[in-house]
């Protein structure tokens, strides 16, 4: 017999995109010739905004209302790559869109406690809570001997952590709502009027008169409540170019110093795969799990990429002199999370290119230093807002190849092989532009003496003369969302030799958005 755990996440579609359930925010798409709601947070939900209402219904409900274009094959990708956390408890996962995971544990629950089934199970449940957790998103989960009763109990059940036990998922499905059977609204609404309540009321309905009175979807519904649907094993989870090693330490570790050893053999595991597969790492990541169920990882960009034992071994080396375990470590794994294909050639003293390589390792550490959303490469973005113009896109392209930094990309060279960035030397002093190099984003609300036109502005707390102001620039637009913006510019020349991008919208309201550097 198969058992499932199945997640719940009831906020996923707002917090993949940054909002929190406290947020009163939707998702909107394109539905009837309007735009309309596709999903709300709870805080929106809690007002009475539901989905299918238009955005000016859901904006008249709560005035405070912040709207996000529904991003579908993003939620879809998003919740693909959320469900390979599930491969820590099994090899057999999927994703059940668009907010939902599941995993068939029957052969994997022994490994979280030593006693039998609930025990186990309770266990493999919270460590992938805490892990769920960790990385934002709230769930409710539930096992069962079925996929749709897990499913069913996790999103409509009375706790956010359900255990049927073996052969009680007809029990378990009773005392639902039966909404939680998901039928059409309006088989739902006759169901009600027949004084049905509970999915209990409905497995006590004979099975002549569903098929006789309601379409397939009810029929399949009354079956799986009463336990008459089978439902296939999932497949092993097989994914292309993942490359990783895990050990199992035989006693808990808590001084990284004596993981040497260990990280040199996983290393030549990893460099072994690497080549097997022709392929060089750009990134490495060390999961670290723990022992009271938790894990801590450990990410490492490579400016060149590699695949040299050698150079992994001295990377790690040199990021754990600065690591912290929380708690003792039980279980090692070595994974090279980005790669590329291997280029065939290695570094020579009279190489062109040699004193370059330089910037990519300088990137990767500022990547690891500040975070992979920190350093990048501008995006110029289809947006009129200035502070929204352009964005800050990954070194990385999405099939996992490493984006070189311009001086060292191949492309931008010229026919002679020469390298135009060595040839740059800054823009020229009598250059004048509109906007200036240095945008604040967000901007800054300031004060300013007389409101109506500054004489001085306070910057950093402190009050300075205005010299001189060129304006205004006046810029409007995005009308259609976001409540839209109508600005007027001047650039304000500072008693301390700044010059200052600032704009007032609504009557003598002024902001700082920006800095010349000259």
């Amino acid at each position: 017999m198969f058992r499932y755990l199945v997640v719940h996440l009831p906020q996923f579609r707002i917090e993949r995109c940054g909002w929190r359930a406290e947020d009163p925010v939707v998702l909107v798409g394109e539905e009837k010739n309007a735009l309309r709601v596709q999903c709300a947070s709870s805080a929106a939900h809690d007002q009475g905004v539901r989905s299918g209402m238009s955005s000016a219904e859901a904006k008249a409900l709560l005035p405070t209302l912040k709207e996000e274009m529904l991003d579908a094959l993003g939620e879809e990708r998003d919740l693909d790559e959320l469900a390979l956390q599930l491969l820590r408890v099994s090899p057999s996962i999927a994703a059940l869109h668009p907010d939902g995971l599941v995993a068939e544990i029957d052969r994997s629950s022994h490994l979280f406690a030593s006693e039998p089934a609930v025990g186990g199970e309770r266990a493999l449940l919270e460590r992938v809570r805490i892990r769920l957790e960790s990385l934002g998103h709230k769930a409710r989960l539930a096992i069962a001997d079925h996929v749709e009763t897990a499913r069913a109990c996790a999103r409509w059940g009375p706790t956010p952590v359900t255990i049927v036990a073996r052969g009680e998922d007809v029990a378990a499905w009773a005392p639902l709502p039966l909404k939680a059977l998901e039928l059409p609204d309006d088989e739902r609404s006759l169901l009600r009027g027949l004084g049905v309540r509970t999915v209990g009321d409905f497995q006590a309905l004979p099975a002549a008169s569903i098929s006789a009175r309601f379409g397939p979807f009810a029929v399949r519904a009354h079956a799986c409540a009463r336990g008459e649907v089978p439902f296939l094993p999932l497949a092993p989870h097989e994914e292309e170019g993942i490359r990783a090693t895990t050990r199992v330490l035989p006693d808990p570790v808590t001084d990284l110093e004596a993981l040497v050893f260990v990280l040199g053999s996983m290393s030549r595991d990893l460099a072994m795969a690497l080549a097997l597969a022709n392929e060089a790492a750009s990134r490495v990541v060390l999961r670290f799990g723990l022992e009271d169920g938790s894990e801590q990882t450990l990410s490492m960009r490579i400016g060149s990429p590699t695949r040299n034992a050698g150079r992994i071994l001295d990377l790690l080396r040199h990021r754990l002199d600065r690591f912290q375990l929380a708690a003792p470590l039980v279980q090692l794994t070595l994974e090279a999370a980005e790669t590329i294909p291997f280029q065939g050639r290695q570094g020579d003293l009279f190489l062109q290119d040699a004193q370059e390589q330089a910037l990519g390792e300088v990137t990767a550490l500022l990547r690891d230093a500040l975070g992979a959303h920190a350093v990048g490469t501008p995006v110029l973005e289809n947006r009129h807002r200035p502070e929204a113009e352009w964005s800050l896109g990954s070194n990385a392209h999405r099939s996992g190849q490493q984006r070189l930094p311009l001086a060292l990309d191949p492309g931008h060279r010229r026919p002679d092989g020469s390298d135009p960035v060595h040839e740059w030397r800054g823009r020229p002093a009598d250059v004048r532009t509109e906007r200036p190099p240095i945008v604040l984003s967000p901007p800054i609300a300031i004060d300013a003496q007389p409101a109506k036109t500054p004489k001085k502005i306070r910057i950093d707390g402190r009050w300075l003369r205005v010299i001189d102001a060129e304006g205004p620039l006046e810029l409007a637009g995005e009308w259609w969302s976001e409540g839209g913006y109508a600005r007027s510019y001047w650039r304000m020349g500072l008693e301390d030799g700044r010059r200052a991008w600032v704009y007032e919208e609504n009557p003598h309201r002024w902001v700082l958005h920006g800095w010349w550097d000259t």
